[in-house]
């Protein structure tokens, strides 16, 4: 197939946000999710949220990104390498090379044993036939970085990192739809699908953070899980033994509407270097504690970027907000200058 560009056209929508509600998660299943380290640990998710080292791959590249075929066989892309990984011994066997000295963060693989990944330098995605031994291009993404790719529901799901969306890819109809908007979010280092049949499925994220979570896209609930590792290592991909049934439960995705903030002639900035919160996590209420009493509005935000609380700041520096009506979870903090500059202040948990 011959690769086209496509250019994404942002439109200027407003008042329209995913309402997001947070509930209890289910268990994972044993032996089912699997991590891998930027020290090319591989842990695998058992039951009750417990990480177990299942073996270290022996590469010299770090890992990237890691992705089981249909078979069972385990694959990591290393930059440009795409290798196969023994989970008893850790031995490796270097099977590709991307193109024009391409090299991707992104993989996922599908039913027909196609592993598709991102490339970071052409924005191009790619698949490569594990039994072909060839590589095809699909489709341009878009120059945004992208650190895992899974599929969802026929479609291939990867996040936009500069615009905080997820995005899927229809392979089908060469469309791309937003799914998921997330302003100000940590990036995801992993994203993974767990299914057991087209009619059951699960999707679990873990950011840059180490904070995992499962959405569930039809009803717009996410949920952050009991999953609290003390790894020295941070997590660089995430894959599950079932995603590969992902691609072929096929369903056309409508696109949600994302609110951009540039777009509302805001301009974004980090300020949470300069900013405290505390208690963190919290129960009935948070003090914010600024080095300069720079913002008349600050505001409370959710993950799906619903702004749930506003406080009007007089030049003050200590600011107390009530949280006691908000629902448990992950939230966000942004200051508002008068001039319509907007800050990230930070994130708290809600008890």
């Amino acid at each position: 197939m011959n690769m086209s560009r496509i250019m994404t056209t942002h439109h200027l929508l407003k008042g329209i946000l995913i309402t997001s509600l947070l509930v209890l998660a289910k268990p994972i299943s044993g032996q089912e999710i699997y991590l891998s380290t930027t020290n090319n640990s591989i842990y695998r998710l058992d039951t009750g949220f417990v990480l177990t080292l299942v073996t270290t791959a022996l590469y010299p590249k770090a890992l990237t990104d890691i992705a089981f075929s249909s078979e069972g066989k385990l694959y990591g892309v290393a930059k440009e390498d795409i290798v196969e990984i023994n989970l008893q011994t850790g031995e490796t066997n270097l099977l590709k090379q991307l193109p024009g000295h391409d090299y991707s963060y992104a993989m996922g693989c599908s039913d027909e044993d196609k592993l598709y990944l991102r490339g970071q330098w052409s924005d191009v995605l790619y698949a490569y036939d594990l039994h072909a031994h060839e590589f095809q291009l699909i489709n341009y993404l878009g120059n945004d970085q992208t650190y895992d790719l899974t599929f969802y529901r026929g479609n291939l799901m990867y996040q936009s990192e500069y615009h905080n969306i997820i995005n899927v890819y229809d392979l089908i109809e060469q469309k791309f739809s937003k799914i998921a908007c997330k302003p100000n979010y940590p990036r995801i280092e992993g994203l993974s699908s767990s299914m057991d049949s087209c009619g059951t499925e699960h999707v679990y994220l873990v950011d840059d953070l180490s904070i995992l979570y499962e959405i569930n896209f039809q009803n717009h609930l996410v949920t952050p899980l009991h999953f609290y590792p003390t790894l020295e290592y941070r997590f660089s991909g995430m894959a599950s033994r079932s995603e590969h049934i992902g691609s072929t439960c096929y369903s056309h995705l409508q696109s949600v509407i994302c609110m951009n903030y540039e777009l509302v002639g805001l301009k974004e900035v980090d300020a949470s270097s300069t900013s405290k919160i505390f208690p963190n996590p919290a129960d009935s209420k948070i003090n914010i504690q600024l080095t300069e009493p720079f913002f008349t509005l600050i505001e409370i935000v959710d993950i799906f970027g619903r702004t749930l609380l506003q406080i009007n700041n007089e030049e003050s520096t200590e600011i107390e907000a009530d949280i006691s009506q908000l629902p448990a979870g992950m939230f966000f903090i942004h200051g508002i200058t008068v001039d319509g500059t907007l800050s990230y202040l930070g994130k708290f948990m809600k008890n």
